[in-house]
């Protein structure tokens, strides 16, 4: 947790600490800018998961919004276009050399792709809440053989697949789609943890 010094630089933090950012896309968006924390938080891949979001989120908390370089929190317009680009394994063939979808020309280019051909081709742009989808497909063995190749379900194009079999099938089969806890609520108890610290620091005052 952020901590200050002095009494008065307590008090002031506590009247006007922003809310903690409780949304899961928004974490996502922030860790997959960075690719320093996509290898220190997302085993180096891709950040999707709800431990993904978690470890993002806290991150977010304790480092990145007291760091004037540590970025944005939440979603940009190349973040959408990048998401676009990352939900389809032959627009990261074209656009990004195979690999992850990362920087603001890919970004330009796979905008400029959506507006033209894959708005009318009926594909999805921006950036969806994976981690529902992830959970849904790692919560059962056949999915996670079919769709994830026998491993863990963690990518954004694993994602898109799990989501299109719940809504052609899996709910049809009496599946349960989503995942056991959400990162709302541990938000939202660290968020009150945040604010009881500055308030006691602001009650004892100059140290």
């Amino acid at each position: 947790m952020r901590r200050y010094t002095s009494g008065a630089d307590a008090t002031a933090a506590a009247a006007t600490v922003p809310d903690v950012p409780c949304t899961k896309t928004d974490a996502l968006c922030y860790g997959n800018r960075d690719q320093q924390l996509v290898n220190s938080l997302c085993e180096g891949v891709q950040c999707a998961t709800m431990t993904h979001v978690l470890k993002l989120e806290r991150h977010w908390r304790d480092v990145g919004r007291s760091n004037p370089a540590g970025g944005h929190f939440g979603c940009t317009a190349d973040d959408a276009a990048l998401c676009y680009g990352n939900r389809y394994s032959d627009m990261r063939s074209v656009y990004c050399g195979g690999k992850q979808c990362t920087t603001p020309d890919q970004a330009e280019s796979l905008g400029v792709h959506w507006k033209f051909h894959g708005k009318n081709e009926g594909r999805k742009f921006g950036c969806a809440p994976s981690y529902e989808s992830l959970c849904y497909g790692n919560r059962y063995i056949d999915l996670r053989r079919d769709v994830c190749g026998g491993g863990e379900c963690k990518t954004q194009e694993q994602a898109f697949r799990l989501a299109t079999h719940w809504k052609e099938s899996g709910h049809l089969q009496g599946r349960r789609f989503g995942c056991d806890m959400t990162a709302d609520a541990i938000c939202y108890a660290d968020r009150q943890e945040e604010r009881i610290q500055l308030k006691a620091a602001a009650a004892v005052g100059p140290g």
